[in-house]
């Protein structure tokens, strides 16, 4: 199975990648004042996200980019 690995930047999930490179990013989430309470709680929405679909991408075990989709698939008609 390919390792998938959540990466981090200042203890905040950055992105997720595997052998080949990244998967996905994660957006950044603002500090404002006041808001202290909204920052923490997205911090950790956005740590449980990152837990969620690492778990999910391993069991799929996707590889990169290239996600193959029935659609992707098809191939050209021969002509007559």
């Amino acid at each position: 199975m390919e390792q998938v690995q959540i990466t981090y930047t200042h203890n905040k999930p950055y992105g997720i990648r595997n052998k080949e490179g990244f998967l996905l990013f994660f957006p950044e989430i603002q500090k404002y004042p006041g808001q202290e309470d909204r920052y923490k709680q997205e911090i950790n929405r956005q740590h449980k996200l990152a837990d969620y679909l690492k778990d999910k991408l391993e069991k799929l075990n996707i590889k990169g980019n290239r996600i193959k989709r029935h659609s992707q698939q098809i191939q050209p008609s021969k002509a007559d």
